[in-house]
């Protein structure tokens, strides 16, 4: 069960990151876009590290 939610967060967290910064390149300030994908990075590396 747990392996399942573990590959959908793999493939959901970066899709929703390239969603959202697709969506706000435009709108937001650069410092909160690259805070955004960076804090995706750090969450992607916590959950392969607990695998």
């Amino acid at each position: 069960m747990s392996d399942i939610i573990t590959l959908l967060l793999m493939i959901g967290v970066p899709f929703f990151l390239f969603l959202a910064v697709k969506k706000r390149v435009k709108q937001e300030s650069s410092w909160r876009l690259y805070a955004g994908v960076a804090a995706g990075i750090f969450v992607l590396l916590i959950i392969i590290a607990k695998m």
